[in-house]
């Protein structure tokens, strides 16, 4: 990400759940409109609250601290895609966001003096318009609390329509998938 004062300040890795909660929000608003171009309100408080129905204070280690830094590592973020679609398995490294311009001005209640929006990337776009899977948001913004909760959702949303009879997956195989937690119990629970 560049500052105003044009110095670049490196940003994490988006990981948690506030940036899987608003990558959730842009792409069902892409797929739901058929449009890359995403508008965002004025700023992060009214985001967080009108779009996603989160609460918005809590100081330093508050939500709107922690969802404003997720916020930005994801505009920041290049993800690697796979996919096996038709018997073909394809991989693209891409941005999920080309352009963002948003939230430039936010202390607090201030509003940015023209239109925000972000821009999904043509790749990332076009992979949600052909692969995306619908999710239900309530649910989605109920599991806000754990990033591994959902990342579970969306793959038993992604999973569970696919599958033709009964599977058994041992929970081993399973905690695998979602990063390989040694301790398979403490991952069941």
């Amino acid at each position: 990400i560049t500052t105003r004062e044009g110095t670049r300040v490196e940003q994490p890795l988006p990981q948690g759940p506030y940036a899987r909660l608003m990558l959730a929000d842009i792409s069902t608003y892409a797929i739901r409109y058929k449009t890359p171009v995403v508008p965002m309100e004025r700023s992060v408080s009214a985001y967080m609250r009108e779009r996603l129905h989160l609460f918005t204070g809590g100081g330093k280690r508050g939500a709107y601290t922690s969802f404003k830094r997720e916020a930005l590592a994801l505009a920041a973020a290049h993800m690697e895609l796979a996919v096996h679609y038709n018997g073909e398995y394809r991989q693209v490294k891409v941005p999920p966001i080309s352009s963002f311009k948003a939230w430039t001005v936010d202390q607090g209640e201030q509003l940015a003096l023209w239109p925000c929006e972000l821009v999904l990337s043509y790749e990332f776009f076009e992979s949600l318009r052909k692969h995306a899977v619908p999710i239900d948001m309530r649910a989605y913004r109920a599991l806000g609390h754990s990033a591994l909760a959902q990342d579970i959702y969306t793959w038993l949303a992604h999973r569970l329509p696919r599958l033709k009879a009964p599977y058994d997956l041992p929970w081993s195989v399973l905690s695998g998938q979602f990063g390989g937690y040694v301790d398979v119990k403490r991952f069941r629970k």
